[in-house]
């Protein structure tokens, strides 16, 4: 196994530092964020899937409006979905597609150096166009999988913040590495929850 650099880990560490702070911010205007979208279209804008565990949640509450508004997930909820769900999806939405991309590039040498590109990122500010033909759909996809609730596919809820936030964590992933995007949205699902 070979050595990090120091480079290397430097940049990892402020790609966390400005994952959590990416994060942190996308949390605080998702209201903000949700409340413009509503009063623009004729859809609801959040997370469809949380909305509805606590609608259904709420379901025998004597006022489900209120119950559902300052719901609290259970605990062992919140530690998943702060945890646990973030690396996953940024394995699968961000992770693989970006190693696909790299380990598919002309100029890529080997396996070992698209995997790296996923952990240390590809650095620079601009995305390419390959970048961004893989990133929007993913985005894309990503969002509309918080669209997916226990009763099916809710098609009056528009997921804005979860598909914008999406391709801010493609762009983290790409420029900083895997630890900037995963930290990102830990940090939005941890404020979210809590």
């Amino acid at each position: 196994m070979k050595e990090v650099s120091r480079r290397d880990f430097i940049k990892g560490l402020l790609g966390v530092a400005i994952g959590v702070g990416s994060g942190l911010t996308l949390e605080s205007q998702n209201n903000n964020i949700n409340h413009v979208v509503e009063r623009h279209t004729q859809f609801n804008s959040e997370n469809a899937s949380m909305h509805q565990m606590a609608e259904d949640k709420c379901s025998k509450s004597p006022n489900p409006e209120v119950c559902v508004k300052n719901y609290k997930f259970p605990l062992v909820d919140r530690i998943s979905y702060s945890t646990l769900y973030p690396v996953v999806e940024e394995g699968v939405y961000r992770a693989l597609p970006s190693f696909l991309l790299d380990a598919t590039n002309d100029t890529c040498d080997d396996i070992e150096t698209a995997a790296k590109k996923v952990i240390t990122g590809s650095g620079g500010i601009l995305l390419s166009r390959r970048e961004l033909l893989i990133g929007v759909p993913a985005s894309l996809i990503f969002g509309l999988s918080h669209n997916v609730t226990e009763h099916g596919v809710d098609t009056n809820t528009l997921p804005t913040v979860q598909t914008t936030g999406g391709f801010m964590l493609w762009y983290l992933q790409r420029k900083f590495g895997f630890g900037s995007n995963t930290a990102a949205h830990i940090a939005f699902n941890l404020r979210y929850l809590n």
